[in-house]
């Protein structure tokens, strides 16, 4: 029908049904819905940039738990049986176990050779594009990057900035929340809350 009729809660794999009247709602606007929740939003922008990070910082973490060795395949030139491809494993396996086996001395058949699977964290870990993403969250939530650097920006663009963060980004939302608490909670109360942001220095 078109009318909002409940919420249901995912939590830990149980769903919690929740009546419209005990929830508090916030839709941001969506391009693509004229109507109901938003698919897409500024938190979900901003969410893509930081699971990158994150992952990044988690791949450079277990490069450097196994040894600072890059996943490699080892091929040798004759076949190997059962009880040599084992023994070869439990080898690599100790070589690769962590940093203080790094730089272990070991003495290598020639006919042994080893292929490299994928780039070392100095090829892939680009400090411009983690910067650029970090500077993506910030544009995404409406935070100057003045806020976040320190050295960004002198003292006057950076209190420009704080007014800019708060006209352009805290007011506006302010505004939003005033509208949808009056709506759903205070007017049915008989009250009304309204934001005076315009009352600060």
């Amino acid at each position: 029908s078109g009318k909002l009729i409940g919420f249901k809660r995912e939590a830990n794999g149980n769903g919690v049904g929740l009546r419209v009247e005990d929830v508090i709602y916030f839709w941001p606007p969506d391009y693509m819905v004229e109507s109901g929740p938003a698919k897409n939003f500024p938190a979900r922008a901003a969410s893509m940039d930081v699971s990158t990070l994150y992952n990044q910082n988690y791949t450079l973490q277990s490069y450097y738990k196994r040894g600072g060795v890059p996943i490699t395949l080892m091929r040798y030139s004759r076949p190997l049986t059962t009880q040599e491809q084992e023994a070869i494993g439990s080898w690599w396996q100790r070589v690769a176990r962590g940093v203080k086996n790094s730089f272990a001395m070991r003495f290598l058949r020639e006919d042994l050779t080893f292929d490299r699977i994928g780039d070392k964290p100095d090829e892939y870990y680009s400090p411009k594009m983690v910067d650029q993403m970090r500077k993506s969250v910030m544009a995404a939530l409406g935070v100057p990057e003045t806020k976040f650097v320190q050295s960004g920006a002198n003292l006057a663009t950076r209190e420009q900035d704080e007014r800019s963060y708060i006209e352009d980004t805290i007011r506006p939302r302010l505004d939003w929340y005033e509208e949808v608490l009056n709506a759903q909670l205070f007017a049915p109360l008989g009250y009304r809350v309204q934001f005076k942001t315009e009352r600060l220095a």
